[in-house]
């Protein structure tokens, strides 16, 4: 399995990279993307943005709103929120089976200390009862990708805000979110992997999926983009510590 980290912090960028990365990352390799973005709302294919968003408070507050072409109902990302995907091809991918795809990330977070955490539901991670990641999944032709998010250190505050079903509601065929107890899942790990930074989150994250000290260590497994669209792979040294073992 091959990684890439986005370097943009726009999620409409960023959910075009992954559909990019979808449709020519033609490998039978499987790839593990991961991404955080500034303040946004991301809304599932079926929604209905007027049931499920303040949208005054988005607008007043520059908050970017885009719709996904996956299902599942509406997330807040902020900068405390890492985004990943897993994307292949059909055969290493079982569509609607999130606890096998998860299940690198639910171990990571188990050996960083989250050892309460677990899937549930049909598509969610949990940690004593409340939700940190929710997923969805989307194919097309002969390739899958499945993305979550991961609630590090988000301002719930906003989440609340913005994440509110109008009191008028509108008559609508659209598929309405579940509203559920949420939380940040950064206060459940042990104190060396409660970053300041989420970005030393993210890399420490990756040391545990890949089961390294280092990220130099699977600099070979890196995968990054140039700007003329070829897909190619990292060759430089990656430097940064991951965790004492």
């Amino acid at each position: 399995m091959r990684y890439h980290i986005m370097e943009s912090q726009d999620i409409r960028r960023n959910l075009a990279t992954e559909e990019y990365l979808m449709n020519h990352f033609t490998s039978e390799d499987s790839l593990f993307l991961l991404y955080i973005q500034k303040p946004s709302v991301i809304i599932g294919r079926n929604q209905n943005v007027y049931e499920e968003i303040d949208l005054n408070y988005l607008r007043e507050n520059k908050v970017t709103l885009t719709r996904r072409i996956s299902g599942g109902g509406a997330v807040y990302d902020d900068l405390g929120n890492l985004s990943f995907s897993f994307v292949g091809p059909k055969n290493s991918i079982k569509f609607g089976d999130y606890e096998s795809i998860v299940s690198p990330i639910l171990q990571a977070l188990k050996n960083m200390g989250a050892k309460n955490a677990k899937a549930g539901g049909r598509n969610d991670l949990y940690v004593n009862g409340m939700k940190f990641s929710g997923n969805a999944m989307y194919t097309k032709k002969n390739r899958v990708y499945s993305h979550g998010t991961l609630m590090y250190a988000v301002d719930l505050t906003i989440l609340e805000k913005i994440l509110t079903v109008s009191k008028e509601k509108i008559e609508s065929k659209a598929t309405p979110s579940v509203r559920k107890a949420v939380t940040n899942i950064k206060p459940f790990l042990k104190p060396a992997f409660q970053f300041e930074k989420i970005e030393d989150f993210r890399d420490a994250l990756i040391c545990e999926v890949y089961h390294v000290n280092e990220l130099k260590e699977i600099k070979e497994k890196r995968l990054d983009l140039w700007r003329n669209t070829k897909i190619y792979v990292e060759s430089s040294n990656t430097h940064s510590q991951c965790r004492n073992r």
